[in-house]
């Protein structure tokens, strides 16, 4: 089976239609990332192989976006534009060595803020943690926000895990009577 290596590719799918999006193959079987993003709902069936032979193949709706991750050689994205009446535009890319990463990102605020401040939080965060001052850290506040600003979870300091999970937060209010730092945990791929 002689398949081209492809790296990334966008298709426009007629109403109905079903398309090979993407096809590929790698010099041996390697974690592979495949990214497909659509501006409508669409759906996928995933092919992919290795060395050792063909798996059955995958089939998965996506309404935007989705990741899959295979161990695989070679593979072959086919999708199906579920819209009779209009043109879907499908973009696939794939990419190799996936590692799952848990890097961290942290604010600090030098001064004491008495008063509650309020921190966004960033793209692909999952955990923060607060570090401050012993001493302060008993009294601590930190709210989770969701995008109206309604306050969704309110705990102190003395109750909060060593990380405290976002779920959908938009922002984290914080009050502390000393300078401190927030530190974020990303979820990465």
């Amino acid at each position: 089976m002689a398949i081209a290596a492809a790296r990334s590719k966008t298709k426009r799918l007629q109403p109905g239609a079903t398309e090979t999006v993407l096809r590929g193959q790698g010099e041996c079987d390697a974690w592979r990332t495949l990214h497909i993003a659509a501006d409508r709902p669409v759906e996928v069936e995933l092919l992919w192989g290795s060395v050792a032979g063909q798996l059955d193949p995958a089939k998965v709706t996506v309404s935007r976006a989705e990741m899959l991750c295979v161990w695989a050689a070679w593979w072959q994205v086919n999708v199906t534009n579920l819209d009779a009446s209009n043109e879907a535009r499908v973009r696939a890319v794939v990419v190799d060595q996936h590692r799952s990463l848990s890097p961290v990102f942290e604010q600090r605020k030098p001064s004491a803020h008495p008063t509650a401040a309020t921190h966004d939080v960033p793209a692909w965060a999952a955990e923060v943690r607060l570090d401050t001052a012993d001493q302060a850290l008993l009294a601590a506040t930190i709210e989770l926000l969701d995008v109206d600003d309604q306050v969704r979870a309110s705990i102190t300091q003395t109750r909060l895990p060593s990380w405290l999970p976002l779920g959908s937060a938009a922002s984290v209010r914080v009050t502390c009577e000393a300078p401190y730092r927030l530190v974020w945990r990303l979820h990465l791929l």
